[in-house]
């Protein structure tokens, strides 16, 4: 790696650790249903949080336990926006 690319990543770096580097969300997640381990690809909204959901499959309400923060905490591939944030 060049010198130069060097120095920019160490910029990254603190710039990250000091809270001022903009954090990426990833808004896209797969979620799966516990009973039929189906699973659905969905866009996750950015300004509120799912308790539940109801599988496309087999047509059960899922919900989170009490130890996550919401759906896709709990059974999605990626944590929520919120969460991500930090």
């Amino acid at each position: 790696m060049s010198d130069h690319r060097t120095r920019a990543a160490e910029r990254l770096g603190l710039l990250t650790r000091l809270g001022f580097a903009r954090r990426t969300v990833n808004r896209t997640s797969t979620l799966y249903c516990p009973y039929c381990r189906a699973r659905s690809h969905e866009r996750m909204p950015m300004d509120r949080t799912l308790r539940e959901f109801q599988c496309l499959w087999c047509n059960r309400l899922v919900q989170h336990g009490p130890e996550e923060h919401c759906i896709y905490c709990a059974f999605g591939s990626r944590k929520c926006p919120q969460q991500q944030r930090g």
